[in-house]
């Protein structure tokens, strides 16, 4: 009698053991799985969605002037943003250059790289996960909530340095919350915090999260060792930002009139913050914010009400009481009338991610803790609610995000290398300037169009302006930023249409500029 109850307990025990085993074999392949997918549906028409943007433009042409001008721009850089985000891509670049894909234009051979970026970031999320005790399914939703968005993949495949910055971010978050506390994971984090404010500079607006980890997760004994090297070690990687400015006689602004104007590290930071023109209330219709807020509405009105959701919910679990402050300061920062960059989601994404994953685990672990059936229970109405809403999501990814949509630039960007003389100086958007510099035009005979009347060194080298430009493509982007450059409409009637390429709004055309000055 002994004996058979002896053989069904162990059959019990093994049983459970087995099972135990089981769940933890299944989980890691599930989240492996899931990100590959992920990855694959970021790379998939990487290269033709969305179509080149300028700030790409900007961001590919700075890391190829590193590579092969040894500077920071190829016209004057004026602090606009710190540059450790395209030093990331140009050393990347540097390291990996020739496992490149064949690609259409510059812009494009970087995002295969970004899709690399956001595979890492996706990762981190995991790592977080589970170091915040997150159940599997839990960890499953915070990868749904970072990446299968439509509004996530059209804006985290993009040549932005929000998305190399959010991955610095991830890194800092990941160390903070090293479960063994170790001092070496506090210097980690500030280094990594550092990385991602020197990327951009609105990440220092999350910088609570991480020290507020740091505060929570580290025992008294070690507290105040481990903040202090954390600080020393932000602050001071951060300050090599201004000891360069400083090393240049460019900290400081100058007097408006005086004889010898530059730029300054302190000159740009005020017109950032007090000068620049405000996006209006998102709130408001016809302000530049609320065109925006209709753009990710377009793209995902699920995803933003969720951010919104996250930033109200996540303080009932104490687990995810940081992250949920960072999509409390997010959303309270799209409330005020400042500038808002078409990129704002980016950096909330992983917090709300986070968060997302939390809310699910703690669900999952109250229903635990009342029965075997709850738990069992809401594991498969959440599962199902994730099934759903990730169909949904990628039903509208293969409507909004997959088809090519860059072709009328792409056959501008032909006709102009195989047709025009390449002595003549070209205007053209941030998205075209290598491409051009590729084909044969020098450096300073490619313009960027904003440059002509607000770079003292173009300025200097065209003082007539447009009407020293021999050729102008003009694409959507440059009717949309009509207001930088005035002159567009008058130079477009007194200049050549040569060819047009597209429709209506989304028309790239190319002209010759009557009365050229050589």
């Amino acid at each position: 009698m002994i004996d058979e109850k002896l053989i069904t307990t162990n059959r019990r025990v093994n049983s459970y053991t087995s099972s135990s085993s089981w769940r933890r074999f299944v989980g890691p392949i599930v989240i492996i799985a899931a990100i590959t997918a992920l990855s694959v549906i970021h790379g998939y028409n990487v290269f033709h969605n969305p179509a080149p943007t300028d700030e790409e433009g900007t961001y590919a042409a700075q890391a190829w002037a590193l590579l092969h001008l040894d500077k920071l721009a190829p016209y004057t850089y004026w602090y606009d943003h710190p540059p450790f985000g395209w030093m990331t891509m140009a050393l990347l670049r540097l390291i990996t250059g020739s496992l490149w894909l064949p690609a259409p234009d510059y812009i494009a051979s970087f995002r295969e790289l970004f899709v690399g970026f956001f595979a890492m970031s996706a990762i981190g999320v995991v790592l977080i996960g589970r170091r915040l005790q997150f159940s599997w399914i839990a960890v499953f939703g915070s990868l749904l909530l970072f990446g299968l968005s439509p509004l996530a993949i059209n804006l985290q495949r993009l040549v932005e340095l929000d998305n190399i910055a959010v991955l610095y971010m991830i890194f800092a978050l990941y160390f903070a919350l090293d479960p063994q506390r170790h001092l070496r994971s506090s210097v980690l984090s500030g280094l990594f915090l550092a990385f991602s404010v020197l990327s951009v500079e609105t990440m220092l607006l999350y910088a609570p999260v991480v020290i507020y980890l740091l505060l929570r997760g580290w025992p008294k004994s070690t507290r105040s060792v481990a903040m202090s090297m954390f600080l020393v070690t932000w602050i001071s990687t951060g300050l090599l930002y201004i000891v360069y400015a400083a090393s240049k006689n460019e900290l400081l602004p100058v007097p408006p009139h005086a004889s010898a104007p530059h730029v300054s590290l302190l000159g740009s930071a005020y017109w950032q913050l007090v000068q620049r023109p405000p996006s209006g209330h998102i709130y408001v219709t016809g302000t530049v914010a609320n065109q925006l807020l209709q753009e990710w509405v377009h793209f995902d009105p699920i995803i933003l009400v969720l951010m919104v959701a996250g930033a109200i919910l996540g303080w009932f679990s104490r687990k995810v009481w940081p992250f949920a402050l960072a999509l409390t300061i997010a959303s309270l920062m799209l409330l005020r009338d400042g500038y808002l960059p078409i990129t704002y989601p980016v950096e909330v994404m992983p917090f709300l991610a986070i968060t997302g994953g939390g809310l699910i685990s703690a669900v999952l672990s109250f229903a635990k803790a009342k029965h075997r059936v709850w738990h069992s229970l809401f594991s498969v109405l959440i599962s199902l609610s994730m099934l759903v809403l990730g169909g949904w999501w990628f039903h509208q990814d293969q409507k909004l995000v997959f088809p090519s949509v860059d072709q009328p630039q792409l056959a501008a960007e032909h006709w102009v290398t195989a047709h025009l003389n390449r002595s003549l100086p070209i205007m053209v958007d941030d998205s075209m300037w290598v491409d051009f510099v590729h084909a044969g035009w020098q450096p300073n005979k490619v313009v960027w169009f904003y440059k002509i009347n607000t770079d003292t060194q173009v300025e200097a080298r065209y003082p007539l302006g447009w009407r020293q430009i021999g050729y102008v493509v003009v694409t959507p982007t440059m009717r949309a930023e009509v207001k930088l450059i005035p002159f567009l409409p008058k130079m477009e009637a007194q200049s050549k249409l040569l060819a047009s390429f597209g429709l209506g709004g989304g028309a790239v055309d190319v002209y010759q500029v009557n009365g050229v000055v050589g």
